[in-house]
């Protein structure tokens, strides 16, 4: 059994690495590193990305080619999209879908307008948009491997840990207004109940995409370092280390040991 892990930052690798005792294997383009070892007869790999889909997409794919893993978890801190996050939360995902792929034309009326609440997203059925049969079949939104995620889930219930399941946006984008947000949630992800949730980060889409197309299953462990709707604090390295330690390095060590 072959488990990567993958972090996009070093603040949110550097403690994996520590509490795993990884040995740096190499550099893959000579440009992201590696690092393994063996755990209770199976191998885990931690995949250094740094920040961005096109960092992501390009050290995933690279990775998958050489190591064949049998699954694939992101890890790392995210930010909070809709109102209710707090600092530290859980975050299980429920869908990975592009934030940062639009047409800037209004929905109601198809012309070009600076308000962003009104844009079209990129992908869509429309003559004008990008279709599945443009993107090789591959879905709009991708959801993350079903036995996977549950694992993930039962752990969180047995060590009786509080979470939050979102749909996780990627992009190089970082989102503020709250109506370009709510038209996220009614055009992408065709949401009605106002209490679901979303979050984001750069990468996760990026990786889904790819683990798909290996047919590799997928998904991520999560908390929230910042929200821009609620009285958090912003990006700050010394959390993310601390909660890192506290409770994420627990999580995805049963996780791995259960594999």
């Amino acid at each position: 059994m072959k488990v990567l892990l993958v972090a996009a930052m070093p603040t949110e690798s550097k403690d994996l690495i520590k509490r795993f005792g990884m040995i740096l294997k190499g550099k893959f383009a000579n440009f992201f590193p590696y690092y393994s070892v063996t755990r209770n007869d199976k191998e885990i790999f931690l995949l250094q990305t740094y920040v961005g889909s096109i960092n992501a997409s390009t050290a995933v794919a690279l990775a998958l080619e050489k190591i064949k893993p049998d699954a694939v978890i992101k890890v790392g801190c995210i930010g909070g999209n809709t109102p209710g996050f707090k600092k530290n939360d859980i975050v299980v995902p429920l869908s990975f879908f592009h934030s940062g792929a639009w047409i800037t034309r209004s929905y109601k009326n198809n012309q070009p307008t600076r308000d962003a609440s009104l844009w079209q997203n990129f992908y869509g059925d429309k003559p004008y948009q990008s279709s599945k049969h443009n993107l090789g079949g591959l879905d709009y939104v991708l959801k993350p491997n079903k036995s996977l995620t549950n694992k993930y889930k039962n752990i969180l219930n047995r060590k009786n840990i509080l979470y939050t399941e979102a749909h996780l946006g990627s992009g190089d984008m970082v989102i503020f207004d709250r109506k370009f947000m709510n038209n996220i949630c009614q055009n992408i992800l065709k949401l009605t109940d106002d209490n679901i949730k979303c979050a984001t980060d750069n990468e996760s889409y990026s990786i889904a995409q790819v683990c798909q197309i290996f047919n590799i299953p997928f998904t991520g462990v999560y908390f929230i370092a910042s929200s821009d709707y609620e009285d958090i604090d912003g990006y700050n390295s010394g959390t993310i280390s601390l909660q890192t330690q506290q409770t994420i390095l627990p999580i995805i060590a049963k996780i791995v040991d259960e594999l």
